[in-house]
């Protein structure tokens, strides 16, 4: 990303704090945190922090799946003259094996860059090579990720 991309650091509520402000105190960049819709009552803040129009922003999160949460922050953010320009999530759930970035195809609509420490495809090839789990079970976190919605019933589920 580079230190000169990035004013500011956001966490976005609330499991993103924690992650934001290991990042911003390692950065030496100020934080904000923000939420996915304004407050009811009060001032009806959706931000809390100093944001200045013009900042770019690093939004840091625990997950990613479909990427409309981030969505949802960057109009906020937006809404102050400020914009996300990146997005770091601890996880994502996604594969490259299957294709799978929702998530990511939905920042890149809105401009924003993702960056991921870890998604499936990382959790299924350290699990098997450290024998966490068989090829069976594998097989099975595979065909949950292709078809989330129908994979309960062919298991057996109700």
């Amino acid at each position: 990303i580079g230190l000169d991309a990035v004013d500011v650091v956001a966490g976005g509520e609330t499991a993103g704090i924690p992650y934001a402000a290991f990042v911003s105190h390692k950065i030496h960049k100020p934080m904000i945190y923000v939420r996915k819709n304004p407050k009811g009552y009060g001032q009806t803040k959706q931000i809390e922090g100093v944001l200045n129009a013009g900042q770019r922003v690093l939004l840091v999160e625990d997950l990613i799946t479909d990427g409309l949460s981030k969505v949802r922050f960057n109009i906020g953010i937006r809404a102050e003259g400020a914009k996300i320009t990146h997005c770091l999530c601890i996880f994502e759930y996604g594969s490259d094996r299957l294709g799978l970035h929702e998530g990511k195809d939905t920042l890149a609509k809105h401009d924003i860059k993702l960056h991921v420490l870890v998604n499936w495809d990382d959790v299924l090839s350290t699990g098997l090579a450290k024998k966490y789990f068989s090829d069976k079970a594998s097989i099975q976190i595979l065909d949950f990720l292709r078809e989330p919605e129908t994979w309960g019933r062919k298991m057996g589920f109700a």
